[in-house]
This record gives C-alpha cells, structure tokens and sequence, in this order.
C-alpha cells in the first residue's frame, strides 16, 4: 500500500524531531564539562585576601599566584634527599600585538584574525601560569573611538583560557590618531578596561611616571615547607613592571621609578624578574657567544636613561628585564662581562649580576615586519633540598625559548649558571 505524501512528511519531520532532541539532551550532558574547562585553571589558586599594593578597580581579586609541585628535576638528586622538591613557574610573553592595525581596510582585521589564532595556538601549547602582556596591545594610532573595544575583546580572548595575565603599555596604546593631535583613549582608561576581567592583575602605583607600574609575587606551593621557617615568608619571586612612555609621554623612565623599585625590591627573595616596553641601550646585541637569538632591528631604546640596568644589577637578584618594541628582536644576552658596561662607560661595580635582557617575540599581525610571529616562553624552576641535618637549600633556575606561529621551538636560551637562592 503506498503512503501519501503527507504521511511521509509527518514521519519525517517526526524523525528530525527525535534527532533534535538527541542532539539537545548531548549537549545537556556536556555543558558541565565545556564550564569546567572555561572557569577552572590547575595552576590558578583561588584565595580569601588580596594581592599586596593593589590599586585596580579589581580591588578584591582572590587569585594568588604560586609555583606548581612537580615530580624532582633530577632523579639523581631525589634518591640522595628524601625531602626534596620541585616546582615550576612559567611565563608566556606576548610583544606588540597591535590589535587594531589598519582596522578601516579589508587588510586590518584580517590581520587580527591571525593574531588571535596564534595567541590561541601558543596559549594551548605552551599552558603558561602567567600571561604578560608587554605593551602595544593597540595601534591606536589607527583607532578611532572605539580604542577600549580592542581591549575588552583582548580581555573576553584571553579569559577564554582561565591564565591570570598582567599588562603594561606601549607607545602605540595611547598614540594620537593619525593626522590629529588627539588622543582618543587615556592609558588610564585602557587600564580601567583591562582590570573589569577577574583574571587581570594589572595595576597602577599612583605617584609615578606612565601608568602601568605595580608588582606582583608569585608564591611557594602550597605545604612546600613541612613547618613555617622563620622570618620567612612564602613569596618565592617578585615580578615588577614599568612604564617606559611613549605615546602621548616621552619614551622613558623617570627616577621616581628607579627609587620605586629600590624601595619594594626584596634582597631576601630567590629571584626578581623586571618588564617595560622599550629597551635600554644595553640591549644592543652582541657577539661572543653572549647573545643568543633573532636580530635583525636596530635597538629603539629610552632616552635619557636614569640606569635602570645597573640598577637591577646592583640588587643582584633579579633574573632578567625584557621588552618588547623593536619587532625583530627575541634574544636573550648576559650582562656578564662585556655587558658590566653603563651607557657612560664605567663598570657596574657588581661584577657577579644575575641579569641577562631578553626581548619578546612580535606576537601581533599587526605592526611593522614581516618576521615569522611567536610567543617568548620563560619557565622558571624551583629546587629544594632538605638532607638529613633539616639544612634547607634552595636553587632557583630558568630557561627560555620562542614559540613560533606554526608551533615549533625557536630560539632556546638557558643562562651560564643555575642562580643559588641569597
């Protein structure tokens, strides 16, 4: 008997119907796995107090940032030390993104397009436990009004991941637009954007030259000491960040950062790590064996200089400064001998310095170039050990590498020596 065409449409659309529903209820059983992934980050410790010396509208942020406990770094020396452990910390360094570029042509946001997919390979990657993001985030120079869409589009991107970031700024964040002597978007407004994500610890000091001067710590694990040691706290490393100008200020620092960061710098801390946007003259590269890494751009650096370099050299602690701006440029260089040089010629008086001066990989499409466009990777790593007499020794090293567009490893950069705890 045949049917009518009427009954078969029925069953039909009855069949589509059911499969609709299967559909529904699937994605019902998946939505708790999709938020977990979204909310929930491993390495992300969610606290009561807030960071120390934070002034952001995020006043309450609960996230603290700490070392992972890993398996010991060396097997050799876990069998000799029974109470020995390991940790991790690692920071994804993403230069000069420069969203925004050209946005008024077919070019412009194409070149976006690519940015995020790169920050999306590179973030998945690499899993970092800290984003920086070392200024030009924005071409501003491009953008008319709609500058802090820019950033909380970057905000919405980066949040996806579930990674706290921090960020400083460029010249080209707050840069006139062209043909005008108007800034449309303050840092300061860019800032109050940022800070409206709970993952943004971007901060302002108030009192200072720029806008995005602030510290952050990054803590021991968890239960990493079996008993409060004393006079002891639990911060492991000091991570500071600088305003170098630009924009509608003059590329620079000012003393009254220099003296900033004397007077927050930790001597009793195993290591300092320092960011701003424009590299100093010291960054010049050389050859020797000293630096390691692509060059291929003139060093653009701040002028004048009050010293920042020997500055953090005299703190002898502090691991590295790195910058961003001069898109080809990711190398990473010792400021051991040769290096013991100011700008004026005369020897830093601290021979043993720590620091090396690293320069970020171009991250964004955006912004001048055509070098392949990556990501600098610093994975910093934490050693204790505790031998049968309760002498507690700690070593603090690091290594670094450029994680390139098409996912490969560029650019390895480890320093001459492991750096022992002061």
């Amino acid at each position: 008997m045949l049917r009518s065409a009427a009954s078969i449409h029925r069953q039909r659309r009855s069949h589509a119907q059911q499969a609709q529903w299967c559909i529904f209820k699937c994605a019902l059983c998946l939505l708790p796995l999709v938020l977990i992934a979204l909310f929930l980050h491993p390495r992300l410790s969610v606290l009561k107090d807030t960071p120390t010396g934070h002034h952001g509208h995020h006043h309450g942020s609960p996230y603290k940032l700490e070392f992972r406990q890993v398996s010991s770094l060396s097997s050799t020396a876990a069998s000799s030390a029974r109470n020995n452990k390991a940790a991790v910390f690692k920071i994804l360094q993403l230069a000069d993104i420069h969203l925004g570029e050209a946005e008024d042509t077919d070019w412009g946001p194409r070149q976006d397009s690519k940015t995020w997919r790169l920050m999306d390979r590179v973030i998945t990657l690499e899993r970092p436990d800290l984003i920086v993001l070392s200024g030009d985030q924005l071409t501003a120079n491009n953008v008319d009004q709609n500058a802090t869409t820019y950033y909380r589009l970057l905000g919405q991107h980066l949040s996806y991941y579930g990674v706290p970031w921090a960020m400083i700024f460029g010249n080209h964040d707050d840069a006139n637009l062209y043909g005008t002597n108007e800034t449309k978007t303050s840092r300061e407004e860019l800032l109050a954007m940022d800070q409206q994500f709970p993952l943004s610890l971007s901060q302002s000091t108030p009192g200072l030259f720029g806008t995005s001067n602030y510290k952050l710590n990054v803590h021991y694990p968890s239960k990493w000491f079996d008993k409060p040691v004393k006079g002891k706290d639990d911060v492991v490393l000091q991570l500071f960040f600088l305003d170098s100008g630009g924009g509608v200020l003059p590329q620079t620092l000012e003393q009254n950062q220099i003296q900033w960061f004397q007077k927050e710098h930790r001597s009793d801390v195993e290591g300092v790590i320092v960011f701003q946007h424009i590299p100093t003259a010291e960054f010049v590269y050389r050859d020797g064996d000293v630096c390691h890494g692509l060059h291929d751009d003139p060093v653009d650096s701040i002028r004048p200089d009050p010293g920042i370099v020997q500055t953090l050299q005299e703190a002898g602690n502090v691991q590295w400064l790195a910058s961003g701006h001069d898109h080809g440029n990711d190398y990473c260089c010792s400021t051991k001998s040769k290096a013991n040089v100011t700008t004026n010629g005369q020897q830093h008086p601290n021979g043993k310095s720590r620091l090396h001066l690293c320069f970020g990989r171009h991250s964004g499409y955006g912004g001048y170039g055509q070098w392949s466009r990556g990501a600098r990777v610093y994975e910093i790593s934490l050693q204790r050990k505790q031998e049968q007499s309760s002498t507690v020794d700690m070593a603090l090293s690091w290594k670094s590498w450029v994680r390139n567009e098409t996912g490969s490893v560029l650019d390895p950069y480890e320093p001459f020596e492991a750096s022992a705890g002061p």
